[in-house]
């Protein structure tokens, strides 16, 4: 098998969209389009070129992972693809040996949340927390208390999801132009993004919406506080019986709702680079993943990459 590999896609933003428009299915092209307008980054575009064009991608972003007071660089891998012809191939597993070989220069960890465990698994990736899904009936939620839900009109809801990260010390926290550009690739992309208003009118909360053929799922929700949640779903609840709503592994609905259980969904997968200066930074032993995550007993959230 011929084949090269690329650390980036300068010049090849067509060939990168044809991918995508053909190998991503769960994509929609105007999803495509979003993506390409407002996530794509050539410059850490990871790519292998067979018969002189690109049949294997994977768009990597330079992180800082909080741990409490100290930070961790980390690459974290947000889109993975492979030509429909070229699977089978090891096409995957050749690019991400050479994103691990740039990460193991330049970072300590590599950090992704995804349902593909297996896959990465063998690429030394361990899971260290899986992210979870409740499924909520219109019964179950209060009326809405003080305050509204409308559409978003491009209010700045960073200072929302800045008050919403002190939540959690274990976080990647993106900065304003990262989290600016990710609201509007849900907006592009034809996601309904609600924002809870106080009663003063200033934003506490907001949710990233799409309808399903059960309802409506929350992709995402931030919120300053319980009432700002409980609006947020009350508000979907007026018009549909069933809720799906995706949270991180360490928000727990069923403080809220008696009899709610959630089901495991993505896991948080990592893997260390070098852990002998990690070790060494953190004045302990750290082999294992999971050990990294047991230093740090936290609260974790990563709902934005």
């Amino acid at each position: 098998m011929t084949y090269v590999i690329r650390s980036d896609s300068l010049g090849l933003d067509q060939e990168i969209r044809d991918l995508l428009e053909k190998s991503m299915i769960s994509m929609s092209e105007k999803e495509v389009q979003a993506w390409m307008d407002h996530l794509y980054d050539p410059g850490q575009m990871f790519v292998m070129i067979r018969d002189d064009r690109p049949v294997s991608c994977i768009q990597v972003k330079n992180r800082v992972l909080r741990l409490k007071d100290r930070q961790l660089t980390v690459s974290v891998p947000v889109l993975f693809c492979t030509h429909p012809d070229y699977r089978l191939q090891r096409c995957f597993g050749k690019l991400m040996e050479a994103v691990i070989a740039k990460a193991a220069a330049n970072d300590l960890a590599l950090m992704t949340v995804s349902d593909q465990v297996k896959v990465l698994e063998k690429r030394s990736f361990s899971p260290v927390a899986r992210c979870r899904e409740y499924w909520l009936d219109r019964v179950q939620i209060p009326e809405m208390e003080d305050g509204t839900v409308r559409p978003w009109r491009r209010e700045d809801l960073y200072p929302v999801y800045l008050q919403f990260m002190k939540n959690f010390p274990v976080r990647i926290q993106l900065d304003r132009r990262d989290f600016e550009a990710q609201l509007e690739y849900l907006r592009q992309s034809g996601r309904r993004i609600w924002v809870a208003m106080d009663q003063w009118h200033h934003a506490e909360g907001f949710a990233v919406t799409v309808p399903v053929s059960t309802g409506v799922r929350f992709e995402l929700i931030v919120y300053e506080n319980t009432r700002a949640l409980l609006n947020l779903l009350a508000r979907q609840a007026r018009f549909t019986r069933t809720l799906v709503v995706e949270t991180g592994p360490n928000e727990a609905l069923e403080r809220l709702f008696e009899g709610v259980i959630h089901r495991p969904k993505a896991s948080v997968m990592v893997r260390l680079t070098n852990w002998q200066l990690l070790s060494r930074w953190l004045e302990k032993e750290i082999r294992h993943p999971q050990g990294l995550f047991e230093t740090f007993d936290d609260p974790m959230w990563l709902g934005m990459l």
